[in-house]
């Protein structure tokens, strides 16, 4: 929902909104999502003692966005395809570790691909959808109402995709006992 009520929180926030800022904030939230993912494969690399490769991989893959943002701007793209390359750059990070994972650690990445990487797309295509109905109007209030409406859906998806049975056990568990 922020990627859409971007506008309008800038708005409040700011007062008067910069030029670029909306685009370069819904960008900037594409890529702490995909680099969200990351945190349970950086985990692995740490646990076995495996930092080596882990850190080399990283360490190019997240220095290259600098020099081809540098390149696309040359070539007169658009500011915000900096962001693009990044974005690109995290997913290609994404892969490289989880084949590292599955070589050193012998990661079963097909089994984390299949049980949180579709999910995961699958609750980020239902917030698109949102966002795509929210562009329908243009008032806040309607908006609002899609915002809800794709946290519901988002949050029904995440109930039944990612969270297995002993989970949700848990989960209605520790409910009713509050």
């Amino acid at each position: 929902p922020l990627v859409y009520l971007t506008p309008w929180v800038l708005q409040i926030w700011l007062g008067q909104v910069p030029e670029f800022s909306v685009v370069f904030l819904q960008l900037t939230l594409g890529i702490a999502l995909i680099r969200s993912i990351h945190g349970p494969i950086d985990t692995i690399f740490k646990a076995i003692g495996e930092l080596k490769y882990y850190q080399i991989i990283e360490g190019i893959v997240l220095a290259l966005p600098l020099s081809l943002g540098y390149i696309v701007l040359k070539h007169g793209a658009p500011y915000a395809s900096v962001f693009i390359c990044c974005i690109v750059m995290e997913i290609i990070n994404l892969i490289a570790i989880l084949l590292l994972a599955k070589r050193i650690a012998d990661f079963n990445s097909h089994a984390y691909t299949k049980q949180v990487l579709i999910p995961a797309c699958a609750c980020i295509a239902c917030a698109g959808v949102g966002y795509y109905f929210s562009e329908l109007t243009s008032t806040l209030y309607a908006h609002i109402a899609a915002s809800i409406i794709c946290i519901a859906l988002s949050s029904c998806l995440w109930w039944f995709l990612m969270m297995g049975a002993e989970e949700r056990k848990s989960i209605i568990k520790l409910l009713r006992r509050n």
